[in-house]
């Protein structure tokens, strides 16, 4: 399975390192990269991350997509 997210943020790390702990069979993390900095470090830490290029790149990818946006901003960011 490959779980993708929209949003980099706080959450999604926490998420993220959740799931690797967890010992779920995933067969990779893809994030999105709008906060590079927290798309790096968690990349970096963790073998099954990847930083894709942009939203749809992981809505195409992923088996499993969540949507770690803001509420304020997500009408922007679905499309």
């Amino acid at each position: 399975m490959r779980i993708g997210f929209i949003g980099t943020g706080a959450i999604t790390e926490a998420i993220v390192t959740g799931i690797v702990g967890s010992g779920l069979d995933v067969a990779g993390i893809l994030v999105s990269p709008r906060n590079r900095e927290i798309a790096a470090r968690l990349a970096g830490r963790f073998p099954l991350v990847r930083i894709v290029k942009d939203n749809q790149e992981a809505v195409d990818a992923a088996d499993v997509l969540f949507l770690a946006v803001r509420p304020q901003i997500a009408e922007d960011v679905i499309p």
